[in-house]
C-alpha cells in the first residue's frame, strides 16, 4: 500500500476536510437524508454488524476528532471545544490520562462562554450546574449532552512515567468489579488497566452522577489507552451505578482490548452480561494498526506461544477444564473485542470503506501479515501512522465523505435531470 498515494486518496475525499482539521472547524454532516447534529439520534439505537450511515460516519468521526483534543495543550482546549459548540465542564490528569468533561445541544450544539475554578487533585471546574444544565423543568427532556473523553498514552519527555509503565506490564486477568457482576467475577480485566480505571472513576463518578440526575446522555470515547478507559468507564458506571443501558455511549479508536468473561459464567459476551443493547459500544480500527489487535486471538505473540509444546498443553488443559470461551484457550487469547466492531480499510479501488465486523470473521479480518509489515517498510510506516489519533478521525471523514458522494452518484446517475437544490448541495460538499 503506498502511504503517498492513500494520502491523497483522504485527502480527496474529504475535500476542505486537512483546512478545517487544523482550523477547529467541523466538517459539515449534511446529509441527503437530512442534517445530522453531534449527538444526533440517528447514531443510536442501530441493530450490531449493521452498515454505517453517512451520518452515523461522520458521528464517529466527530467524536475521534473529539478525543484528540486530549492530547492538545489544556490552555486551550476550552476555546477549541467553544468552536464545536461545546462548553467545557471539567478536566484533570492523572499519571496515566489525561480526561475532559464537556457539554453541548443535541440541536445545533451552541458555544458557550466559561470560566473555571480549580477542584481538589489539580481538576478544574467551568461553570455552574444551573448554567450546565438550566431550570428543573428542563432536566425533565434535556437539550444538552455529555462528553467525557480520554487520552491515550502520550510518548513526550515527562508524559511516559516509571510508574504507568509498571501498570501497563501487568497484563493478566484479573477479576473486574467482581463483588458487583451477576454472577460475582464474571469479568475479568487487564490488571494494571483495572488498578487505573478504580482511581480513574474515582475522578469522573461525579460528572457521571451529576449528568444521571439531570438526565444527560453520556458519550464516553478515547484513542489507544483511552479507548480501553473509556471502556472500563462505561462497565463501571453500569455495575456501580445502574446506568440506564439506553442512556450511555462509548466510542474506541485504536484501542487495545483489556475485557472478557471469566470462566464464571455462560454469557454469551460481555455485552450480554452488562444488558447493553447493540450500538452502545462501537470499535473502530484502522487497517494496519497494530494496538488494537494485541492480546487477541490474532496477536501474533499468541501464534508463537502455541508453537511451544508446554504451553500447548497448558492452554488445551484450559480448555478442557474451563472451556472454549475463557481466556487462554487455545481458542482465546487474554481478552476479547467488546461491541461492535468497525475495520476502517483503504484500498485503491474502493478508497476508504467502514467494514462492521461478525464475530465468525472477525479474527480473519483483523489478522496482520506481520511479516509483510517488516518486509515492506512504507507497510510498516503505515502502521505507526494507522495509530495515530489523526489518522481515525480523517479517515473516518473521508469514508463518510466518500459515502455521501457514491449516495448522490446513485440518486442522480450521468445523464438524469438534477434539481437545482441537489446541484448547490454537491457544490457545497466539494
Amino acid at each position: 500500500m503506498d502511504v503517498s498515494v492513500r494520502a491523497l486518496s483522504v485527502a480527496s475525499a474529504t475535500g476542505t476536510l486537512a483546512p478545517a482539521m487544523s482550523n477547529g472547524a467541523p466538517l459539515s454532516s449534511k446529509t441527503p437524508t437530512g442534517q445530522a447534529s453531534l449527538f444526533s439520534s440517528s447514531s443510536a439505537g442501530f441493530g450490531a454488524q449493521s452498515d454505517l450511515t453517512t451520518a452515523q460516519l461522520m458521528h464517529a468521526a466527530k467524536m475521534a476528532r473529539l478525543s484528540g483534543f486530549t492530547y492538545r495543550p489544556v490552555e486551550d482546549l476550552s476555546d477549541w471545544l467553544s468552536k464545536e459548540g461545546l462548553q467545557l465542564v471539567a478536566r484533570g490528569q492523572t499519571h496515566f490520562t489525561r480526561w475532559f468533561v464537556a457539554d453541548g445541544r443535541a440541536d445545533g450544539l451552541e458555544e458557550a462562554s466559561t470560566s473555571g475554578r480549580e477542584l481538589k487533585g489539580g481538576a478544574a471546574r467551568i461553570g455552574r450546574p444551573e448554567e450546565l444544565f438550566g431550570s428543573s423543568q428542563k432536566r425533565k427532556r434535556p437539550a444538552r449532552h455529555r462528553v467525557i473523553m480520554l487520552r491515550g498514552v502520550a510518548w513526550r519527555a515527562g508524559e511516559f512515567n516509571a510508574r504507568l509503565w509498571q501498570d501497563m506490564i501487568k497484563f493478566l486477568p484479573a477479576s473486574f468489579e467482581g463483588n458487583l457482576t451477576q454472577p460475582r467475577n464474571a469479568l475479568v480485566a487487564h490488571s494494571g488497566m483495572s488498578d487505573m480505571a478504580q482511581m480513574l472513576f474515582h475522578e469522573l463518578r461525579p460528572f457521571l452522577v451529576e449528568a444521571q440526575a439531570a438526565n444527560l446522555p453520556v458519550t464516553l470515547g478515547g484513542h489507544s489507552l483511552g479507548g480501553a478507559f473509556a471502556l472500563l468507564m462505561l462497565c463501571m458506571a453500569r455495575v456501580r451505578l445502574d446506568y440506564d443501558p439506553n442512556a450511555i455511549k462509548c466510542y474506541a479508536f485504536g484501542a487495545p482490548p483489556v475485557l472478557s468473561l471469566s470462566e464464571k459464567t455462560a454469557a454469551q459476551n460481555c455485552m450480554s452480561l452488562l444488558n447493553l443493547p447493540p450500538g452502545t459500544v462501537r470499535s473502530f480500527v484502522l487497517d494496519n494498526d497494530p494496538v488494537p489487535r494485541a492480546m487477541l486471538s490474532v496477536d501474533p505473540t499468541f501464534a508463537m506461544l502455541k508453537q511451544s509444546a508446554p504451553m500447548s498443553w497448558v492452554l488445551e488443559a484450559r480448555r478442557a477444564f474451563l472451556g472454549s470461551n475463557v481466556s487462554f484457550t487455545p481458542e482465546k487469547f487474554l481478552y476479547e473485542n467488546v461491541g461492535d466492531v468497525y475495520l476502517i480499510k483503504w484500498t485503491a479501488e474502493s478508497g476508504q470503506k467502514v467494514i462492521p465486523l461478525a464475530p465468525a470473521e472477525m479474527d480473519d479480518q483483523l489478522r496482520l501479515a506481520v511479516e509483510e509489515l517488516f518486509k515492506a517498510p512504507v507497510k510498516l510506516i503505515q502502521a505507526l501512522l494507522d495509530h495515530s489519533h489523526g489518522s481515525y478521525s480523517q479517515e473516518l471523514y473521508a469514508a463518510a465523505r466518500q459515502l455521501e458522494r457514491r449516495h448522490q452518484e446513485e440518486s442522480h446517475p450521468a445523464g438524469a435531470p438534477v434539481e437545482l437544490s441537489a446541484v448547490l448541495s454537491l457544490k457545497v460538499a466539494a
